[in-house]
């Protein structure tokens, strides 16, 4: 695998190359994986805006805009903005919107010899957060490490954000243990946050299948903590999939983001493992969907592969 230095709508950008597939790294926006193109079906696989410029970030960082909203962020340690739900000295601290990390400047170095490690301290939050990218002939591989840097828990969830490119009959593949879902996006087809459905065949539409234009979004999480760590979508006209493998007993929540054209008329899906549901630390203990907390000094691994045959 080869890495090199290039730029990507006007961001330095970091490309790494396999035999299959070209990931292109963002350091100076949070590690965002930009881009990742499968070689073998001539196919870009996130959804990419037309505009040739990112918006700046600004200092503090703004809102998690529709500019923004595309490739692939990694989000921690919080999706929706909510008040540190937590006891002592950060107890109601704003947790901003989509985390900290999209925003965040990462230094980065090689990782061995073909791997790219990127990391970054919090701003308003004691942790370290690293991860190291390689590329395999048909996959990318992702390590993280996330480390607590105070003697307190830390109540924070991360989630993986990969927004794909939509295409007419894709759909979504997930283990059967997923049979119910848990609203997390008021909305007048699946009703209001924490209402429960039956799963594929929820509100009397196929939730498993994607489709574009039609004026929808939704986002929901499966409502049982997960035993296997896997989820893909599948494109049969394409003849491709893209399968997410990650270990369930450190990421045992998956959500679901679906945007058919209702959210700025963009066309994507997200499949999303994470440590806890409901999209923020306070709505997960509210849902009854909470992961572990990152202990006191605690050094946290976990990992996610992206396979594309």
């Amino acid at each position: 695998m080869a890495i090199e230095r290039s730029s990507f709508k006007g961001e330095e950008a970091l490309v790494l190359e396999s035999e299959g597939l070209r990931a292109t790294v963002l350091p100076g926006r949070g590690g965002k994986l930009a881009s990742l193109y499968a070689k073998a079906f001539g196919r870009e696989l996130l959804w990419q805006l037309e505009s040739g410029s990112y918006p700046p970030l600004g200092v503090p960082p703004g809102p998690f805009s529709a500019a923004d909203s595309n490739g692939f962020d990694d989000m921690f340690p919080t999706i929706d903005p909510c008040p540190y739900p937590g006891e002592g000295p950060l107890r109601g601290a704003a947790m901003p919107d989509h985390g900290e990390l999209w925003s965040a400047a990462m230094a980065y170095s090689p990782a061995g010899e073909a791997g790219l490690e990127l990391r970054a301290d919090g701003r308003a939050f004691p942790y370290r957060f690293a991860k190291t990218v390689t590329l395999e002939p048909g996959a990318l591989l992702i390590r993280y490490e996330a480390e607590n840097l105070s003697d307190r828990e830390f109540r924070c969830l991360w989630a993986a954000h990969p927004l794909f490119a939509s295409r007419p009959g894709m759909r979504i593949e997930v283990p059967p243990e997923c049979d119910r879902v848990v609203n997390a996006y008021g909305t007048a087809e699946l009703g209001p946050v924490g209402a429960e459905w039956p799963y594929p065949l929820g509100s009397g539409a196929d939730l498993s299948l994607v489709h574009l234009g039609t004026g929808l979004c939704r986002k929901y999480y499966f409502s049982n903590p997960l035993t296997a760590g896997t989820c893909a979508l599948r494109d049969r006209d394409g003849g491709y999939s893209v399968k997410l493998s990650f270990p369930a007993g450190e990421v045992p929540y998956l959500g679901v983001w679906v945007n058919e054209g209702g959210w700025h008329g963009q066309n994507n899906v997200a499949l999303e493992p994470a440590w806890c549901g409901m999209d923020s630390p306070a709505a997960a203990a509210v849902h009854r969907m909470e992961g572990r907390p990152l202990g006191g000094r605690e050094r946290r691994r976990w990992h996610l592969r992206i396979e594309v045959a």
